[in-house]
């Protein structure tokens, strides 16, 4: 097990795989600490060299000493052999005993079918949608960044193509941020949720500051801004792991939409990173009904799609629905209860305060 705050090795493991993802870092785990979390990982070895593993966030829950638990993204493993997957899922488990947790919250990496098996051989079952975590995105949409710009372009709805083209000749300039710009980037984020009428779903205190400082040096945090003659109106942090670059925070001022500063921006963020080198661009984030009637070929009435995802799709990525989240309950009685009782227990009301600290998660 690693508990240090930044582990290297761990995160060039996680940088190796498939669909790498931030989430999974040390860098990310040790800058869960503002909303309260405890980062940790399991190790899986093979002949001395890391194969595996899964960075845990845990948190106290109540004055005995028990804790709740949050993984992420994962496990990471190296290679699809299913000895490798149950290896890890036990260390998991083994690991959840030890910190005393009560619950563990598992949200899959992208490419989690390769634990299916090993999650129902191993005790983890599926989490109900009346269980934390509630907020984990359930799909996305992911454009293809190997191809030519041209091709990609191409590749969207015609009207953003025409969208972007018409923006790319108006008076809109995009630039990188910088860390003197995180004080904008907070602001453009509470008048985005100002307007839409919900709280901010970051903390907005030092944790944007200390993800900055432990990302952006390594690129691994990029800043785009859109500005109207010196006048910034949005704003987009992209997080950069592997050959992952995501979408991570949008805000704006809702000022200037007759110019599509959003479909600038990301536009160009879709431009940069493709020439940095990353294969997938995860605007992340989509509604899943309509991603589930857009895989299956089923048309929904207007009125049921949602507008910020029919922007999304405009740019013409891949949709996907992604797997289903888990849980484990480490105490067998709990677990015989859930199992046996599972639907009855979760509309009970039960699970109400371990939803609103899985949630308070930076």
């Amino acid at each position: 097990m690693s508990s240090s705050g930044i582990d290297p090795d761990w995160d060039d493991l996680v940088l190796q795989t498939a669909t790498a993802h931030h989430e999974q870092t040390s860098l990310w785990g040790d800058a869960q600490r503002f909303a309260g979390w405890r980062a940790s990982r399991v190790l899986v070895r093979q002949g001395g060299k890391l194969v595996g593993g899964a960075q845990i966030l845990d948190k106290p829950l109540g004055p005995l000493g028990h804790t709740i638990g949050y993984l992420n993204r994962g496990p990471v493993v190296v290679t699809d052999d299913p000895a490798l997957t149950r290896a890890v899922l036990e260390a998991v488990k083994r690991h959840a005993r030890q910190r005393r947790m009560i619950y563990l919250a598992v949200v899959p990496p992208y490419d989690g079918d390769k634990f299916l098996t090993a999650f129902a051989e191993t005790g983890f079952a599926v989490s109900p949608n009346s269980l934390p975590p509630s907020t984990a995105m359930r799909s996305t949409t992911v454009v293809d960044l190997v191809p030519d710009e041209e091709a990609i372009l191409m590749n969207m709805r015609r009207t953003t193509r025409q969208i972007i083209r018409k923006a790319l000749k108006g008076d809109l300039v995009v630039r990188r941020g910088t860390v003197d710009d995180l004080e904008t980037f907070k602001e453009m984020l509470r008048m985005l949720c100002r307007r839409r009428g919900v709280p901010p779903n970051i903390p907005l205190n030092g944790f944007v500051h200390d993800l900055w400082a432990k990302f952006a040096p390594s690129g691994k945090l990029q800043f785009f801004m859109a500005e109207k003659q010196g006048e910034v109106v949005a704003t987009l942090l992209v997080f950069t792991c592997g050959r992952w670059a995501r979408a991570w925070r949008y805000g704006s001022t809702g000022a200037h939409r007759e110019d599509y500063p959003n479909d600038l921006m990301y536009w160009e963020a879709i431009k940069a990173t493709k020439a940095e080198g990353f294969h997938f661009f995860d605007i992340t984030g989509f509604d899943t009904k309509y991603a589930r009637a857009l895989v299956e070929g089923r048309v929904l009435p207007p009125e049921e799609i949602c507008k910020i995802s029919l922007f999304k799709q405009g740019f013409g990525g891949k949709i996907l629905v992604l797997n289903d989240n888990y849980c484990y309950f480490p105490n067998p009685v709990v677990r015989f209860l859930f199992k046996k009782l599972g639907p009855r227990l979760t509309s009970s009301g039960i699970f109400e305060r371990l939803e609103k600290l899985v949630s308070k998660r930076a």
